[in-house]
């Protein structure tokens, strides 16, 4: 039991308990809707659907929604259940290491056999093993062992993941007529308050959204006279004041460069107590005051405005801060939005220096998130000479580096590198609202990655086989993948739960495509056909064949009236998509990689190719190859 002991970082029945009593109990008529809902019974009931995700605002309820599905899940004898609930105020139970010893702790409670993995781990470090900067390996060699045990044959795994509310303590800092009350009053103050607040380990609530709608839509004007606009210009200004005296590099006595994150150890008290708030929100709390063209906060958008001189001496600052409390995705999402609020400022100093604070983080967040005071060292260091970033801080640049690399002017083209796959990637697509990328990898998986912070948002895991090709529907709300494995997949580009797996096709898919009312989805495939799918159903309703050799993509016309093919016996086929005929035959004179359609008319560009039929097409769209060489067949409809 020692091992379990070391392994313990909280029980989370104790804080599901806690969590009900705190907030009056649980009604079952508040969460029995989602056990009737088609993506819950799916998720519970369904072995292929692994993953569902309840997202909304802050006080929406889901804390309790959850606390709900884990009693009715407890009720279900053949399910293992483990649950965490991430805490902001403690820096252990809003960490990824944290989350993990406290599934694998309740799972061994509930099956004590399992104790044995924990024991493989720990005999050779005993508690370092689960407190040191690797913690995070062992733990997940531990975890997928367990899942993978025989005993365990149905696992259910939920996390409440975190809000981000107001503690006491920043409060008093954001509000500067609270700056005379002690905690003792400030409690007793919001106590009176308990109709809307309640008060828990020094951090605020609301005990419902509803109360907070009522003060927002029902009471402002008596409770913010001056209007929430000029509310929230007055937190920004009081958050920049706030993390001016509260940020200064090496905040919590690190002194070495190279400490990981997971090997971090917050200081008590915590110098960045009071600033949390201020580092996550002072930009969203601007852009709330711009959005209405007030003329105040548009001054502090100026050269040498309040903006300016903050990022000027604190930027680096704010960006360790960022680290040591898990959130530079946030930095990335601040930097993205305050550059938005630029616009139409180019050419000024301060529109120079945020686009390439942006860049400078894009490049360096993931060095800076691993180790916080890499911020100083490698970000500095290998940025490019002219960076308004690296001139501003050229003093704070490690003065024990004699031979610096040699580093190029300017920033380069590429914004940001994406690692996480294990192989190959395959095939990139963008969402078409440009938010997301979808990546395929030869590695069977598909990962989701959000554009503005780099952060990858999902891995999409069920194929048998690297995945070839991947596209979203022209909604977004869809993905699907083509697979080595002979299969489609259709994921719900939301949730990640694979939403249907089309069987059918006798050897590698290489390409798909969705048809633009989404109704239709095209496969293409190495054993020489084109398949037409229902995508709603998963049916197959047709199978094209004529070529040769592996068809290496497929895509639906605009007006969804065409389908065209493009295979390795360096033919290209265009066909009718409701009947199936095929309406033309090019051949080309190297081989096809990629097809699409465009709404421009071009003429026929490629020397070596010709047309042995016709395609009329009432829009004029034009269809166009890239071949193996690099040439592009350009032909007209």
């Amino acid at each position: 039991m020692r091992c379990l002991k070391h392994l313990y970082v909280t029980d989370p029945r104790d804080d599901k308990q806690r969590i009900l009593e705190t907030k009056g109990g649980l009604l079952k008529g508040s969460y029995c809707w989602i056990l009737k809902n088609d993506r819950f019974q799916r998720f519970r009931d369904d072995p292929q659907s692994r993953l569902l995700w309840i997202k909304g605002d802050p006080g929406k309820g889901k804390t309790m929604l959850l606390c709900g599905i884990i009693d009715e899940l407890e009720k279900e004898s053949a399910k293992r259940l483990s649950y965490f609930f991430c805490q902001a105020t403690e820096a252990q139970l809003s960490s990824a290491t944290g989350v993990l010893r406290g599934l694998i702790y309740l799972l061994i409670i509930q099956q004590p056999s399992l104790i044995s993995y924990v024991r493989t781990k720990y005999d050779t470090q005993e508690e370092k093993r689960f407190e040191s900067i690797n913690a995070w390996a062992p733990l997940t060699d531990i975890f997928m062992d367990m899942l993978n045990d025989p005993a365990l044959e149905d696992v259910v795994l939920i996390i409440d993941a975190l809000d981000d509310p107001v503690t006491l303590k920043e409060l008093i800092s954001l509000v500067e007529s609270l700056e005379e009350f002690d905690q003792d009053e400030l409690k007793e103050t919001i106590g009176s308050c308990g109709s809307f607040l309640t008060l828990r380990k020094g951090v605020i609530y609301f005990v419902h959204q509803s109360a907070k709608e009522y003060l927002l839509d029902k009471a402002s004007n008596q409770i913010v006279p001056s209007g929430t606009t000029d509310q929230h210009h007055t937190i920004f200004s009081r958050s920049l004041l706030v993390m001016s005296r509260s940020l200064r590099r090496d905040m919590y006595d690190l002194h070495h460069p190279g400490i990981s994150i997971d090997d971090v150890r917050q200081p008590d008290p915590n110098p960045l107590a009071s600033a949390r708030y201020s580092c996550f929100y002072w930009v969203d709390h601007l852009s709330a005051a711009v959005s209405d063209r007030t003329l105040m906060p548009i001054d502090d958008l100026q050269d040498d405005g309040t903006v300016h001189q903050f990022l000027s001496k604190k930027y680096l600052y704010w960006l360790e801060a960022l680290s040591l409390l898990g959130r530079i995705p946030k930095g990335v999402v601040a930097m993205t939005k305050l550059e938005t609020l630029l616009n139409g400022s180019e050419g000024t100093r301060l529109f120079d220096f945020v686009r390439d604070a942006r860049r400078f983080i894009l490049a360096h967040g993931r060095a800076i998130r691993n180790a916080p005071l890499q911020a100083y060292v490698s970000a500095l260091t290998f940025s490019p000479r002219r960076s308004v970033t690296r001139r501003l801080f050229k003093e704070e640049e490690p003065s024990w580096i004699l031979a610096k690399p040699t580093i190029a002017e300017n920033w380069d083209a590429c914004l940001e590198t994406l690692e996480g796959h294990d192989g190959g990637v395959n095939w990139v697509v963008f969402s078409p609202d440009g938010q997301r990328l979808a990546s395929a990898s030869r590695e069977g998986t598909v990962k989701m990655w959000d554009i503005g912070t780099g952060h990858c948002t999902a891995t999409l895991e069920g194929h048998g086989g690297g995945v070839h090709s991947v596209v979203f529907s022209l909604d977004g709300q869809r993905l699907a993948s083509a697979s080595h494995d002979t299969t489609v997949k259709i994921w719900d580009a939301t949730t990640g739960h694979c939403m249907a797996t089309l069987r059918g096709h006798d050897d590698e898919v290489c390409s798909v495509a969705f048809s633009l009312d989404g109704q239709r989805l095209a496969s293409a495939s190495r054993d020489r056909t084109v398949k037409i799918w229902d995508a709603t159903t998963g049916e197959c309703t047709a199978t094209l064949e004529g070529h040769h050799g592996c068809v290496n993509s497929v895509v639906f016309s605009p007006d969804g009236q065409r389908l065209a093919s493009a295979s390795i016996d360096r033919i290209a086929k265009i066909w009718d998509a409701t009947t199936v005929q095929c309406l033309a035959t090019l051949v080309i004179g190297s081989v096809a990689d990629t097809i699409r359609f465009d709404k421009t008319v071009y003429n026929l560009t490629h020397a070596n190719a010709k047309a042995t039929g016709s395609a009329p097409t009432a829009n004029g769209s034009r269809i166009e190859v890239e071949t193996c060489s690099g040439s592009r067949l350009n032909i007209v409809q």
